[in-house]
């Protein structure tokens, strides 16, 4: 009598593209989530710096979810009508350029656009993502995998505490001690490098100097090895030679003469 195999883990029947997937929609998931909470704690921050009250802080975040519903109902069609995988891509690049667009933010109608374009793709993110990975994964599964998804939320929360913590609650800095401190950084640049100057146009004469004797050197060389000037020197030793044989026949010539004589 065969005996009965015991069967498999259920993470064992699950492919690697299933896998991929769901890592997909819960790391976009997890990036919502972070940057949401993130602007929650930010929030003194951005009121010292733009100088709006309660009310206008409130809006922003409302504006933010009420867009994320809008997102959810876009995207839902946009799944349906150009497929998941593409849907999803299309929420992640909308949510990074609305985050990007919102860190250059110069006014509140500015931060408010962003933040509205940022709800858009957060909703449409959750929709088509949820939809993918529920279309994905086998039926007997998908709430394991629509629960692993939705734990993205609370990782990303943990993200933005972390990034406050690290950043935001820094008392040497206050509301724009970033701001300050770059400035200094910048300044310090500044300093070394014009203390640095002076040593370096010293060096650059020096080079000068020195190209410029080289460079004289190079053309008494050449004007030296020119045609004209080898004529005129085998002149002159020809003219010594003519003058130092012309002596010595003198020389010879008298003391023979006298004793003829």
């Amino acid at each position: 009598m065969a005996t009965p195999t015991a069967a498999p883990p259920w993470y064992r029947t699950i492919t690697v593209e299933q896998w991929r997937v769901l890592a997909a929609a819960k790391v976009g998931w997890m990036l919502d989530a972070m940057d949401f909470m993130l602007y929650a704690m930010a929030l003194g921050q951005l009121r010292a710096y733009f100088e709006f009250d309660d009310a206008t802080a409130g809006f922003l975040g409302t504006a933010t979810l009420l867009m994320s519903g809008v997102g959810g109902l876009v995207f839902g069609y946009v799944a349906d009508r150009f497929g998941r995988t593409r849907a999803l891509m299309g929420t992640i690049v909308i949510f990074s350029l609305a985050s990007l667009g919102a860190s250059t933010s110069q006014s509140v109608l500015q931060l408010l656009f962003w933040r509205a374009v940022l709800g858009i793709g957060m909703g449409g993110e959750w929709a088509s993502g949820a939809v993918l990975v529920s279309e994905t994964w086998p039926p007997q599964h998908r709430n394991k995998a629509i629960s692993i998804m939705q734990s993205g939320w609370a990782i990303g929360y943990i993200a933005a505490a972390l990034l406050a913590a690290s950043i935001l609650s820094r008392p040497e800095l206050g509301n724009e001690g970033w701001v300050v401190r770059c400035r200094g950084r910048a300044g310090t640049v500044r300093n070394l490098d014009q203390a640095q100057r002076p040593r370096i146009a010293d060096v650059d004469g020096a080079r000068q100097a020195e190209s410029r004797s080289s460079a004289e050197s190079f053309q008494d060389h050449l004007r030296s090895r020119a045609p004209g000037s080898h004529t005129a020197h085998h002149r002159a030793r020809r003219r010594r030679a003519v003058r130092v044989l012309g002596t010595v026949l003198l020389a010879t010539a008298i003391p023979g003469a006298a004793d003829r004589a």
